[in-house]
C-alpha cells in the first residue's frame, strides 16, 4: 500500500462551552455565546517524512496568527505538552496561546514559539517519543497488509498508539462506484 489513512476522531458530543472552545473564541473575535456546530473549521494538510515512512498528516488549525500561519490554542490549567507539541507539529503551527486561568477566570495569555514548547522535552525525551511513533508506524505497517479498517491515533500515558476505529468509516469510492454504475 502507498497510502495509510490515520484518523483524528472527535467525539460529536464536544462541549462548546467548555473553557477551552470559549478561549478560541475570544482569540478569533468570535461571539462568546457561538456554539454553532456548523461554523468553518480549518484542516491543514502536509507530508511529513517520519523515518522510513512518508505520512499525510491532517490537523484542524485552532486559529491564525498576525501572519495567517496556524497558531494552536491550550485553555488547560496543566497541559498535557506532549499532545500540544504533537498537535502543533501536525497543524504546522508556529506559536501556541495559553490561556491562564484562576478559578475558571481568564487571567492572562502566555504565547510561546515552536521552539519553547520543544525546549521543554530533553533530547532523551524527544528521541524516546521518535522512537514511539516511529515503532507505531512500523506495527502499523505490519497490520495493514491486508485489511482495510482505519486507525485513529490516541495518547495513553503519554505514549502514541494506534488503535482500530470503530465509529464511522470511509466508504471505499470504487465499491459506491461499481454499486452506482453495474458493468454488464
Amino acid at each position: 500500500r502507498d497510502l495509510v489513512m490515520i484518523l483524528n476522531y472527535e467525539d460529536e458530543d464536544v462541549d462548546l462551552t467548555s473553557e477551552r472552545h470559549q478561549f478560541e473564541r475570544l482569540l478569533k473575535g468570535e461571539s462568546m455565546d457561538n456554539i454553532d456546530t456548523s461554523a468553518p473549521r480549518f484542516q491543514h494538510l502536509q507530508v511529513l517524512q517520519l523515518g522510513a515512512f512518508s505520512v499525510l498528516v491532517a490537523a484542524e488549525v485552532c486559529a491564525a496568527d498576525e501572519q495567517d500561519m496556524p497558531m494552536e490554542v491550550e485553555a488547560a490549567w496543566t497541559p498535557d505538552w506532549t499532545k500540544v507539541m504533537l498537535r502543533m507539529i501536525a497543524s504546522g503551527s508556529a506559536t501556541l496561546q495559553q490561556g491562564r486561568y484562576q478559578d475558571h477566570t481568564l487571567e492572562a495569555v502566555d504565547s510561546y514559539t515552536s521552539r519553547e514548547v520543544f525546549a521543554r522535552f530533553s533530547a532523551h525525551d524527544r528521541a524516546a517519543l521518535a522512537g514511539n511513533v516511529l515503532g507505531e508506524l512500523e506495527a502499523l505497517q505490519t497490520r495493514l497488509l491486508d485489511r482495510q479498517t482505519p486507525f485513529e491515533l490516541a495518547s495513553l500515558g503519554g505514549t502514541l498508539v494506534l488503535q482500530e476505529h470503530s465509529g464511522p468509516s470511509l466508504v471505499r469510492a470504487v465499491d459506491f462506484l461499481n454499486d452506482l454504475f453495474p458493468t454488464a
